[in-house]
């Protein structure tokens, strides 16, 4: 386990924030939100061959060791009030292996507390505008429950984060915004102000659609509270 003050909170990275995880995934989201704010999202995760293999040891019946089959997107639904399986699927694909899900939600708050269980972030609406604050990272204090002794002295932090990039060349995270009305997508710190986005990162928004999309070892290794704000006009959200 990487050893850090903050750590990534989002459902697309949160599995992912321990190497050899790390290496071995892609992240992808499509929401399509509605006028009334309910709307659905698309979730696909692309394991490596290698990475899935380890589901089929000691008897494992070939699950991967993480929720991403359509059985633990059918539990995580049935927990949140406002979410709905719709459908899943979990095929290979040229030596990986992809899982896939669909699910409905009622509002931003069922879609928000399926992708961030840490309750970091938020949705809060004006008389003309919805923001949905998606926490990528939130901060934590070090502690012993973290991390043990020897996992936080192992390595210092920097040669920690090289090999956390490394490991995760070539991966990525993608989140893509569907909205009812004209929209923006925006990075924040923990104060509200607006972040760059890094080189290599792209946050874009145009004509009713929004991108977000960060090399995977840049956000598992991120310093600071980071989090993904998306806008729209109008409508009557819940």
């Amino acid at each position: 386990m990487i050893f850090r003050s903050q750590r990534a909170v989002l459902l697309l990275t949160v599995m992912l924030s321990a190497l050899p995880l790390a290496s071995c995934i892609d992240a992808y989201a499509d929401i399509v939100l509605g006028r009334d704010g309910s709307g659905t999202i698309t979730v696909e995760y692309v394991l490596s061959g290698e990475f899935a293999a380890l589901g089929r040891q000691d008897g494992n019946s070939g699950r991967p060791p993480v929720p991403a089959g359509p059985a633990d997107f059918r539990r995580a639904a049935a927990r949140i009030t406002g979410l709905r399986y719709h459908s899943g699927s979990m095929r290979e694909r040229d030596g990986d292996v992809v899982c896939r899900a669909r699910l409905d939600f009622d509002s931003p708050v069922s879609l928000l507390a399926f992708l961030d269980g840490s309750g970091a972030s938020t949705y809060r609406q004006t008389a003309e505008t919805h923001i949905l604050s998606l926490a990528l990272t939130e901060a934590l204090d070090a502690s012993p429950s973290q991390a043990s002794p020897s996992q936080a002295q192992a390595l210092p932090s920097s040669i920690q984060a090289d090999f956390a990039r490394e490991a995760a060349d070539g991966r990525e995270v993608v989140i893509r915004f569907r909205f009812p009305s004209g929209g923006d997508l925006y990075l924040t710190d923990g104060e509200g102000r607006r972040v760059v986005a890094p080189p290599l990162w792209t946050v874009r928004a145009s004509d009713g659609k929004a991108e977000f999309r960060a090399p995977l070892g840049d956000l598992i290794t991120r310093e600071g509270v980071l989090f993904l704000e998306a806008a729209w006009t109008g409508g009557s959200g819940r």
